[in-house]
């Protein structure tokens, strides 16, 4: 839903000042949080936490531990395709029932859907659910922070994506300019090169998304190694 071409961002204000105080002062080192360190119960424990109402998890090791559940697929088409009626239900038809319909059967499957609870959020607020708005914001929030929190996003120190949609939700919440886009070898891994330009102030900068988990995802489902 939120995507770095759409003029219908609503992003809280709090999450643009969330992003210029973390970003890049708040890092963790690639390396600290290796996946082998994880498995597929260290996700699933955070989102009956979650769903309990208790927001304060390890959304850093819930991102990456959801690579490893069996309903990982981060080039599922399907997903896309709900993203998008989301974003009709929410903007075109002013819907927000059915918007959280929609949602709702994202996060069942994947509770990582930053998309997801962005849609969920807005829904609950124009429908007066004011708690529930603010807890999908929240959630929203501790993803996209988990996100930033990777790396610095240079060609030296890409920021690490589980799913390659998260590249976008985060240029579309800096609300920069895709101009772009191309396949590089950084930091010894396989990278997404982004060239953006920043409307507000009429710069350019490159950012840099360590793609090596969803591609070593697709490898091993083509039978390669």
């Amino acid at each position: 839903m939120l995507h770095a071409d759409s003029s219908l961002l609503l992003c809280p204000m709090r999450t643009v000042l969330l992003l210029l105080v973390l970003w890049p002062s708040a890092v963790v080192a690639q390396g600290e949080l290796a996946l082998d360190s994880l498995d597929a119960t260290d996700y699933e424990d955070a989102v009956r936490r979650l769903h309990a109402g208790d927001l304060d998890v390890d959304f850093q090791t819930m991102r990456f531990a959801s690579a490893l559940t069996d309903a990982y697929d981060p080039y599922d088409t399907e997903p896309r395709q709900q993203r998008q009626r989301l974003n009709e239900h929410l903007y075109q038809h002013d819907a927000p029932e059915a918007a959280l319909l929609v949602a709702d059967s994202l996060l069942a499957v994947n509770y990582v859907d930053m998309d997801a609870h962005y849609g969920a959020g807005v829904a609950h607020d124009r429908l007066g659910h004011a708690d529930e708005a603010a807890f999908h914001f929240e959630v929203f929030e501790g993803l996209l922070d988990s996100l930033l929190r990777t790396a610095t996003g240079t060609e030296d120190d890409p920021f690490v994506v589980v799913r390659v949609d998260e590249e976008y939700i985060l240029i579309a919440v800096l609300r920069l300019e895709l101009r772009g886009q191309s396949l590089v070898d950084c930091a010894n891994t396989q990278c997404d090169r982004m060239e953006l330009h920043d409307p507000s102030d009429g710069g350019d900068v490159d950012l840099f998304f360590d793609v090596s988990l969803p591609f070593g995802h697709m490898r091993r489902t083509m039978g390669g190694r």
